[in-house]
C-alpha cells in the first residue's frame, strides 16, 4: 500500500508538470533584483489547499481592477504560514529542479542579479489555476524580496 501513496506522491509533485507553475507566474513579473528567490514560496502555497484557496479568490477593486487582497491580508490568517519555512525546505529541491527544467528548455533566464526572467512559456493549466497563481504573483511581489520574506516570518532558505 505504501508504494502505491508514494508512487501517487511522485506523479503529484513531479517537476515536469509543477515548472508550469512556476513559468507563469514568472512570466509577467517585472525581472527585480533576486526575485528568483519568491520561487521558494510558489510550491509551499500552490500545493497547500486553504493557501491556494486565498490566492484564488483574492478579490480585485471594481474600480481600478487592482488587487484588494494583499500580503498584508494574507498574513492576518496565521494558518497561512504556519510551518511555511519547513515547508519551503521540503519543497527547495523540487523548486531547484523545475527551475533548472525551465532554464534548460530555454524557456528562461537567469541574470547576474539573481533575477528570472520567462521568455516564450507554454502553460498547461486550467483557468482557475492561472488566475490563482497570477494573483499569487501579484501579490508576492507588492514588496521587494527582502519585505516579503520578512512579513512571511522566514529567516533563511
Amino acid at each position: 500500500m505504501s508504494s502505491i501513496i508514494k508512487n501517487l506522491s511522485t506523479l503529484h509533485y513531479s517537476p515536469i508538470i509543477l515548472k508550469d507553475v512556476i513559468g507563469l507566474f514568472y512570466k509577467d513579473i517585472e525581472s527585480t533584483k533576486n526575485n528568483i528567490l519568491l520561487s521558494y514560496l510558489i510550491l509551499p502555497f500552490y500545493c497547500n489547499e486553504k493557501t491556494f484557496s486565498f490566492f484564488k479568490n483574492a478579490r480585485r477593486s471594481k474600480s481600478t481592477g487592482g488587487l484588494t487582497s494583499s500580503l498584508i491580508t494574507f498574513n492576518a490568517k496565521k494558518e497561512n504560514t504556519s510551518g511555511l519555512a519547513e515547508k519551503i525546505i521540503e519543497f527547495k529541491a523540487l523548486t531547484n529542479t523545475c527551475i533548472q527544467i525551465i532554464v534548460d528548455s530555454d524557456s528562461a533566464i537567469i541574470y547576474d542579479n539573481m533575477s528570472l526572467r520567462v521568455k516564450d512559456f507554454n502553460i498547461d493549466l486550467d483557468s482557475n489555476r492561472k488566475k490563482a497563481i497570477l494573483n499569487m504573483a501579484e501579490i508576492l511581489t507588492e514588496f521587494d524580496v527582502v519585505s516579503t520574506y520578512r512579513m512571511l516570518g522566514i529567516r533563511e532558505i
